[in-house]
C-alpha cells in the first residue's frame, strides 16, 4: 500500500500513525492530515503527552498510481486440448514521476468469459481450462483505476488416429500434388457451419484407394490435424471430440485442407474455406417423417430424433400428427390431423383441444398448415389448395379469423375475418404475418398466389395494414412464406405446392419493407455455383424454408426440404432421396444480393425416411437455476457463467451486460461491438 504523508504531533505518535497508515483498514483522508482513525490518542491504550518535548518530524509517503496497465506473459498462448494452462499476469501502476510499482496482488482481477478460462484474485494468473480457445479480455481494478489486456489463446489439436509413420505424417503435411479423377462429395466448399454439430462426414467420389486420410483445419484460435483411416471408400469420419475442441474455439473463416496416402505418395482430394460461426443452432426442429407416419423433433446436435407425442397421441391407420405448425417460442404444436386436428401444449406434452371428427375427415384436418402466434396463444386455419381431404380443398369449408390456441374458440375484432390466409406464417418477433392469398385472382388457384403481410400485434390481438409485397409474376408459383426473426425477410419456394411428386422447386426470398417489391434467389442454398456430386441430377429440388426463430452467431438459419443426393450415402433417385438441409442467411440482407451460403444435411435424421417440412422452435424455456448454452433457452431471458469452472446457468438479470442470445430491448444493452438486437435478442455481427 502506498503511505500517505503525515504531520505528527511527536515522534511516537508519528510512527503509530505510519503504521495506522500501512494497515489494510487505512483511512482515506487527505495526504498531509491525520483523521481521528490516525491519531493515535484516538485509542484508548494511547496518551497525549508520551512524547512531549520531542521535536516534530514529518515522514514522506510513496504517492499514489495516477494509471495502471496490465501484461499476461506473450500475448498468444497455445493450449493442447484437455490440458489446463496457467499464464501469469502483472497489473503496473504508474506514478506521477513516470516510475512503476507492481500492483499485481492489490489488484482486482477478472476476465470476460469464464468459459474459457479464470483467474485467480490473489495472484493475477488466468487458468485455461484446456476445453476452449478464443480471445480473452483480462481486466485488473484498483480503487477507481483499471486497465484491459487481450490474451489470445490457441487451441491446437492434433491426433493420428491411423498410426501412420513419422515418413508418411511427413509425406501427408507437405505433399500438394492433386488428386486425379476424384471429385469432392460433402461438405460443400464456402459452407458456414454452427457450433455444437458433430463432425461433417467426409466423402468424395473416384480416385485410388486411400490407406489413411490427412484432415487439417486452420482459424482463427484454432488448429486442428487429424489422420484418420477411411471408414469405407470415399468416406472418412473426425473423432468428435477433436471437432468440438476446434468448433467451439473457432471462428470465422476456415481454411480446409483433405489429403490421401496413396502408396508412399500423399494427393489432395480437397482445398476449400469454411465459416466457423460463433453459435449453436437455437431451438428444435420439427418434422414430417414418411418412415414412421407423425411429426418428429430433432434438436441441432442430438444423435437421433424424438417422438415427443408418443404416448399422449394416440396411433392412426393413416398418420397421427402431421401438416404440423409450431409457435415461434415452443409451447404450441398445431396438427392438421389425423390422430390430433388441433393443438398440444408443448411444455406439458398434452394434447390442448382436438376439434374431433374422423381421422382423414375435413373437420379432422381442419387446421392442417395453419398459422401460430409466436407467443403459442393465437392460431389460423390456412386456405390453401391442398389434395381433398383439407378442409378448403374445394375453396369452402374454412373458418376465417382468429382463434385462441387453448380451446379453438374465436377471437373477435382480431383484423383477420374474411382475409383467407395460405400456409401463414407469423414473424418470431411477433410483429407481422406473411402468407400466400390463393384467391388474389378471385377463384381459387394454386398457380397464381400472391405473398402477402400483415402488420401483427399479439398483446391486442389483431392484424392491419395488408399488403402485397410479391406477385408470381413470370416465376415459378409461390408456396409456404416463413419469415425471417426481425420480420425483415420472406423466404419461401417458387415451383410446386406439393412436394412428393414430380414438382421441382427453389428457394427465393422476399423483402418486406413498404414498397420493395423485390426479391432474391437463394442461390447459394439452392447449389448455384457449387459443384454437387449428383450433378444435374440434383437440380432444383428444394423446398419448404422455414426460419429459425433466433439468429444465432452473426447469421440467421433456414431448414428447407431437399431431393438432393447426400455426398455418396444417399444417392438414389429424388424419388427416394429426401432429407432437411439447412443454410445460413445472412442478417441485413438487401435487395440483388445473395445472402444464403451453401447448405449442411442435418445431423440427426434417417436416411431411410422421408422427411419434409422442418419447422423450427424454441424449446420450452428453463427456469433459473437450470443449466445453459445462452439466454434464448431461459425463461428470465439471461444465461450466466460462473466459478472457476465456468459453468453456464439460466438467471433473470445479466451478469453485466446481455451476452449473444441473451434478452435485450436494444443494441446498446449487448456486450459485443456491433451487435444487433433482433426478436428481443442479443445477435453479434457474424464473423470476418
Amino acid at each position: 500500500m502506498a503511505i500517505r504523508t503525515t504531520t505528527a504531533i511527536g515522534l511516537g505518535a508519528a510512527l503509530l500513525g505510519v503504521f495506522a497508515a500501512c494497515n489494510d483498514g487505512a483511512s482515506t483522508a487527505d495526504p498531509g492530515r491525520v483523521s481521528q482513525f490516525d491519531d493515535p490518542r484516538a485509542d484508548a491504550g494511547s496518551a497525549a503527552g508520551d512524547d512531549a518535548g520531542l521535536p516534530s518530524v514529518s515522514v514522506p509517503a510513496t504517492a499514489e498510481p495516477q494509471s495502471i496497465t496490465v501484461s499476461c506473459g506473450a500475448p498468444r498462448a497455445e493450449l493442447s486440448f484437455g490440458v489446463r494452462k496457467t499464464i501469469p499476469c502483472t497489473a503496473t501502476g504508474v506514478l506521477p514521476d513516470g516510475s512503476t510499482i507492481d500492483v499485481t496482488h492489490e489488484a482486482r482481477w477478472s476476465v470476460d468469459d469464464l468459459t474459457v478460462a479464470f483467474i485467480s484474485g490473489a495472484t493475477g494468473e488466468v487458468i485455461a481450462h484446456g476445453t476452449k480457445g478464443g480471445r480473452l479480455v483480462v481486466s485488473a481494478a484498483r480503487g477507481t483505476l483499471s486497465a484491459v489486456t487481450n490474451l489470445d489463446l490457441d487451441m491446437i489439436v492434433s491426433r493420428n488416429a491411423a498410426s501412420v509413420s513419422a515418413t508418411d505424417l511427413a509425406t501427408l503435411r507437405t505433399g500438394s500434388a492433386a488428386a486425379a479423377n476424384v471429385t469432392w462429395a460433402y461438405p460443400y466448399d464456402k459452407t458456414v457451419f454452427p457450433r455444437g454439430l458433430p463432425a461433417p462426414e467426409l466423402m468424395w467420389n473416384g480416385g485410388p484407394s486411400a490407406a489413411a486420410l490427412y484432415v487439417k483445419l486452420e482459424a482463427s484460435h484454432a488448429r486442428l490435424e487429424s489422420v484418420v483411416r477411411p471408414s469405407r471408400a470415399g468416406k472418412a469420419l473426425l473423432d468428435d471430440t477433436d471437432w468440438h475442441a476446434f468448433e467451439e474455439s473457432a471462428e470465422g473463416p476456415v481454411t480446409v485442407t483433405v489429403k490421401a496416402l496413396v502408396g508412399s505418395g500423399a494427393y489432395v482430394l480437397a482445398s476449400h474455406r469454411w465459416t466457423m460461426a460463433p453459435g449453436n443452432l437455437r431451438g428444435s426442429v420439427y418434422y414430417w417423417a414418411a418412415n414412421v407416419g407423425r411429426v418428429l423433433r430433432l434438436k441441432p446436435g442430438r444423435s437421433a430424433p424424438e417422438d415427443f407425442s408418443a404416448g399422449s397421441v394416440a396411433a392412426s391407420t393413416s398418420c397421427t400428427t402431421t401438416c404440423h405448425t409450431v409457435s415461434a417460442n415452443g409451447s404450441t404444436f398445431l396438427s392438421g390431423g389425423d390422430g390430433l386436428g388441433g393443438t398440444y401444449d408443448l411444455r406439458t406434452d398434452r394434447v390442448s383441444r382436438d376439434v374431433g371428427g374422423q381421422a382423414g375427415s375435413n373437420a379432422k384436418r381442419r387446421f392442417a398448415y395453419g398459422g401460430v402466434s409466436a407467443d403459442g396463444r393465437f392460431v389460423t386455419e390456412s386456405f390453401a389448395p391442398f389434395p381433398v381431404g383439407f378442409a378448403d380443398a374445394s375453396g369452402s369449408g374454412g373458418q376465417g379469423g382468429l382463434f385462441y390456441a387453448n380451446n379453438l374458440q374465436k377471437v373477435p375484432n382480431s383484423g383477420l375475418d374474411g382475409i383467407k390466409l395460405g400456409t401463414p406464417s407469423f414473424a418470431a418477433d411477433d410483429r407481422m404475418i406473411a402468407f400466400v392469398d390463393y384467391y388474389a385472382s378471385g377463384a381459387q388457384s394454386a398457380n397464381n398466389g400472391e405473398l402477402k403481410v400483415l402488420d401483427w400485434d399479439s398483446s391486442v390481438p389483431r392484424a392491419s395494414g395488408l399488403r402485397t409485397i410479391m406477385t408470381k409474376g413470370s416465376g415459378q408459383p409461390i408456396h409456404f412464406p416463413s419469415m425471417s426473426p426481425d420480420h425483415a425477410l420472406v423466404g419461401y419456394h417458387r415451383g410446386g405446392i406439393r412436394t412428393d411428386g414430380g414438382n421441382k422447386g427453389d428457394l427465393y426470398a422476399a423483402f418486406t419493407a413498404p414498397g420493395s417489391q423485390q426479391e432474391v434467389r437463394l442461390a447459394a442454398a439452392n447449389g448455384d455455383g457449387t459443384a454437387l456430386p449428383g450433378g444435374t441430377r440434383d437440380a432444383n429440388w428444394n423446398f419448404e424454408p422455414t426460419f429459425a426463430p433466433r439468429a444465432s452467431g452473426g447469421y440467421f438459419w433456414a431448414v428447407f426440404t431437399s431431393r438432393r443426393v447426400y455426398g455418396n450415402e444417399l444417392t438414389g433417385p429424388a424419388s427416394e432421396v429426401k432429407q432437411l438441409w439447412v443454410t445460413a442467411i445472412d442478417v441485413n440482407a438487401r435487395p440483388g444480393q445473395d445472402p444464403s451460403h451453401p447448405a449442411f444435411r442435418l445431423p440427426g435424421q434417417a436416411g431411410n425416411s422421408l422427411n419434409l417440412r422442418g419447422f423450427w422452435a424454441l424449446d420450452p424455456c428453463k427456469s433459473d437455476g437450470q443449466s445453459c448454452g445462452d439466454g434464448s433457452e431461459c425463461c428470465g431471458g439471461f444465461c450466466n457463467a460462473s466459478g472457476d469452472a465456468g459453468a453456464l446457468s439460466c438467471s433473470s438479470v445479466p451478469s453485466s451486460c446481455s451476452r449473444d442470445g441473451d434478452r435485450c430491448t436494444t443494441a446498446a444493452d449487448c456486450c459485443s461491438a456491433g451487435a444487433s438486437c433482433i426478436a428481443n435478442t442479443c445477435s453479434a455481427p457474424a464473423p470476418r
